[in-house]
Order: C-alpha cells, then sequence, then structure tokens
C-alpha cells in the first residue's frame, strides 16, 4: 500500500521530512509533485531532439492528469 512521505530535494539529495519506518535495504519509488522541474542538460543533438519531445509528452500528461477527476 502506497505511504506518501514529505522529502525536500537539497544539494543532490534527498531529505526526509516525514518519520519513515522502512526495513534496511528497502526499495522505494519516488513521484516528484513540483511545476519546477528542470530538463536535463544534453549537448547531443539527436539526443536532445529526443529528450525535449519526452519532456514535452510528460508535461501535457502531467497537465492533463491534474483534469482529471479521482476515482472512488
Amino acid at each position: 500500500m502506497p505511504h506518501p512521505l514529505k522529502v525536500v530535494y537539497h544539494n543532490g539529495t534527498f531529505i526526509l521530512k516525514t518519520d519513515c519506518h522502512l526495513p534496511e535495504g528497502a526499495e522505494v519509488e519516488l513521484w516528484v509533485n513540483s511545476s519546477r522541474l528542470i530538463p536535463p542538460k544534453i549537448s547531443n543533438p539527436g539526443e536532445k531532439a529526443i529528450a525535449v519531445l519526452l519532456w514535452q509528452v510528460a508535461c501535457e500528461y502531467l497537465a492533463a492528469s491534474r483534469k482529471l477527476e479521482p476515482l472512488g
């Protein structure tokens, strides 16, 4: 069952803002909930074109998902 945790990203590290009782070595999946995401810097033109396209799709998906009615 998903359990939300509050974290802050600071200097390349995620810092927990809420208590977390996980066993050592437990894997977690991180979902970023922010409108201030910055795309990575890519110098290869081909890779950059693909990254820009994927970034646009991700932004459109986020915008559309905010307009959906919650289930249940």
